[in-house]
């Protein structure tokens, strides 16, 4: 009887792991409940396509998709970011009213190079900003997530910030674009894309399905995505990281050419104008 008992709770708990699959399928699972003894249920999956995401010569950007289930009732996000990076941004002022000069910097921590956020609703009808602060869901709140100072330059030139990632594309929120539809019991399926543009940094990127009831926000499941250059793009991006002189050389080299052969072109069209 002991040994029965043992093996049971044995088995409940290997079954209470949560389980994920990182790459192109992931998933959480709910644990049992001490009261009913029920078996897990599956909170959510979520698979995402392209991965990797290969960047050739002529890149011109691509939409990532990213379908799953989850549970009926729940507001939904997927949010894709980046590698987080540090970002500097000088300030200036006018010196004794006359010249525009550098009068110091303001320094942006842990920020996302690549921030696209989609959502089945608007983003004030799944939670607060206090309550996406936390989780850094919203470009609102990222500015505060990432340690901007309310007060001072900070605010003025995280927003200037946010504007040039937004015009570059590298920043986006696509508000109620993530298509939900009934699939079983207590279960909806749903799509989103993603879209990535051309100038996205190679490197990892992480891809979160978000889930929010009554204003509170949990993570249902994560997945990695590779941004990988192939191809010429990748040979070029490795010279110049690997041996910056001999890029830098290639490149002179390359724009003196080219310099030239302009010049001689309008210099013979000009004496055939003649």
């Amino acid at each position: 009887m002991i040994q029965s008992i043992t093996l049971a709770i044995t088995l409940a708990a290997l079954l209470g792991v949560p389980g994920e699959t990182a790459g192109t399928t992931a998933g959480t699972t709910a644990g049992t409940t001490a009261e009913t003894g029920a078996l897990p249920v599956q909170a959510a999956t979520m698979h995402v396509t392209p991965d990797p995401l290969e960047v050739t010569t002529f890149f011109d950007g691509a939409d990532v998709h990213v379908t799953g289930d989850a549970p009926a009732g729940m507001g939904l996000a997927v949010l894709l970011t980046g590698e987080k990076q540090d970002i500097k941004l000088k300030k200036k002022d006018k010196v004794w009213g006359l010249l525009w000069m550098n009068v110091g910097e303001v320094s942006f921590e842990a920020l996302p190079s690549t921030y696209l956020l989609a959502t089945s609703a608007p983003l004030d009808e799944l939670a607060l900003a206090p309550q996406r602060q936390d989780h850094g869901l919203g470009l609102d709140v990222l500015g505060a997530s990432s340690g901007v100072a309310a007060d001072g330059d900070g605010p003025r030139l995280f927003a200037e910030l946010l504007k040039l990632k937004q015009r570059e594309e590298l920043y986006g929120t696509f508000e109620g674009t993530i298509d939900t539809h009934p699939a079983g019991p207590d279960r909806v399926s749903f799509s989103a894309s993603l879209p990535v543009p051309s100038r996205i940094p190679e490197g990892p990127c992480r891809v979160a399905l978000w889930g929010f009831t009554d204003g509170t926000a949990e993570m249902l499941a994560a997945a990695d995505l590779a941004v990988r250059a192939v191809g010429v793009t990748h040979d070029i991006a490795e010279l110049a990281h690997d041996h910056g002189l001999i890029y830098g050389i290639l490149a002179l080299i390359i724009a003196l050419v080219v310099g030239f052969a302009t010049g001689l072109v309008f210099g013979l069209a000009g004496k055939g104008g003649h």
